[in-house]
């Protein structure tokens, strides 16, 4: 029961910032791709922040914003914020020179090629960042809770039991982390096979 309870607030803290900082990722990444001196001006930083660790940057925010869930879910949507934001402006950006010029002979509207190419263009970079961000985010609450929660968490579990030498207990809430980052990477991949089942990538030689 109480792993159990556990688990529910590290998928809790994992969800909403994997929702918020996802969300806020691919929006940026649209707004770069529309507006070119916001992806002058912000890609090189989003490159550059994508690489802070996370035990440096939870501590931090814990600190700021205390112990509550909250503080792990902004920890995580940091985290999921840029692999979104630089794998979907690079899926937006790498579109086929013929293709466009095909829907621009066609008079098709800014709003139908980002529609009808760029963004089918985009989805496998989409959902890369996104397989990425879901284990990363799930990561980043764990550790996120090494540094402070408000009485229960997986990572605040791990730490707990450890000064209690209740090894058990530990490598139970280890293998539940292992599983929880698992399925939800295997559900996301079957996801992506049946979106973009058209890609090269899963296309069969034959």
């Amino acid at each position: 029961a109480v792993l159990w309870r556990d688990t529910q607030i590290t998928l809790l803290e994992t969800l909403v910032g994997f929702a918020v900082g996802g969300t806020l990722g691919f929006f940026t990444a649209i707004a770069t791709q529309r507006f070119p001196f916001l992806e002058r001006g912000l890609m090189p930083y989003a490159t550059l922040f994508s690489s802070i660790p996370i035990v440096a940057l939870a501590p931090v925010v814990i600190k700021t914003m205390g112990v509550d869930w909250e503080s792990k879910a902004v920890v995580v949507g940091i985290t999921v914020f840029f692999p979104i934001l630089l794998n979907t402006a690079r899926g937006l950006a790498e579109v086929n020179p013929l293709q466009l010029d095909l829907m621009r002979s066609y008079a098709a509207a800014p709003s139908r090629v980002f529609a009808d190419l760029r963004i089918p263009n985009a989805l496998p970079f989409i959902f890369n960042g996104v397989k990425t961000s879901a284990v990363l985010g799930l990561i980043a609450a764990i550790v996120a809770e090494f540094f402070g929660a408000n009485g229960a968490g997986l990572g605040f579990r791990i730490v707990v039991e450890i000064g209690t030498a209740n090894l058990d207990t530990v490598w139970a809430a280890i293998n539940i982390a292992s599983l929880v980052g698992i399925t939800v990477y295997n559900g996301l991949a079957l996801l992506e096979r049946r979106v973009t089942g058209w890609h090269s990538s899963f296309r069969s030689d034959s």
